[in-house]
C-alpha cells in the first residue's frame, strides 16, 4: 500500500519549495512569450508572402525602391527568426532571477 494520499503542506513545501520568482523573471517570461508569438507570426507572413504573392511589388516608406515580395519575405522571416530566439532566450535567462 501507498501513502500517497496522506501528504501535508509542510511536506510539500519542503521537497518542491515556495515560489522564488521575482516580478523582473515573470515579466521576463511574460515578455519572452510575446516575442517568440510575435517572431512565428512574422515568419508565417514572410512565408505567405513567399509563396502566396510573388508577383507583388511593396512600395517602401521615405523614397526608397519598390522591393519584391522574396526580399520582403526574407526581411520577414529573418527578424521574425532573431525575435523567436530572442524571446526563448529571455524565457531561458528568467530562470536565473
Amino acid at each position: 500500500m501507498s501513502d500517497t494520499g496522506i501528504v501535508d503542506h509542510q511536506r510539500v513545501r519542503d521537497v518542491y519549495g515556495d515560489s522564488n520568482w521575482s516580478l523582473d523573471g515573470r515579466l521576463a517570461v511574460a515578455l519572452g512569450i510575446v516575442a517568440m508569438l510575435i517572431g512565428l507570426g512574422a515568419i508565417a507572413t514572410g512565408a505567405w508572402v513567399a509563396y502566396g504573392n510573388t508577383a507583388a511589388v511593396f512600395q517602401l516608406p521615405g523614397g526608397m525602391p519598390p522591393a519584391e515580395g522574396q526580399t520582403m519575405s526574407l526581411y520577414l522571416v529573418a527578424c521574425g527568426a532573431l525575435t523567436s530566439l530572442l524571446g526563448g532566450f529571455s524565457i531561458y535567462k528568467s530562470q536565473d532571477m
